[in-house]
């Protein structure tokens, strides 16, 4: 039992911990990167699409005023109109 512990530790004592351990943080921060480099990725890609919903609404709200006049114009014609047709064929709907 001692032979096997003493051979285990001369072999132990015998590697070069030095790159072991360069070896390990090599592919730790590899690692790290590539998490980050995947997060990075989906941020940009929801902020993309931030960007475009923020833009779609913008303009929704743009045409939105923006037709609010010529609806109002319309609706004066239609009541212009129907000023001068006979009662019994006025569309009481406004």
């Amino acid at each position: 039992m001692i032979e096997i512990v003493s051979g285990t530790l001369d072999t132990l004592v015998g590697w070069d911990w030095s790159a072991i351990i360069q070896a390990l943080v090599s592919i730790w921060v590899a690692t790290v990167a590539t998490l980050a480099l995947w997060t990075w990725k989906r941020q940009s890609k929801a902020r993309r699409q931030t960007d475009f919903l923020d833009a779609l609404t913008d303009s929704i709200h743009d045409f939105i005023a923006l037709m609010a006049a010529p609806t109002e114009m319309v609706r004066f014609a239609k009541i212009a109109i129907q000023s001068h047709a006979e009662p019994s064929q006025v569309d009481r709907r406004l």
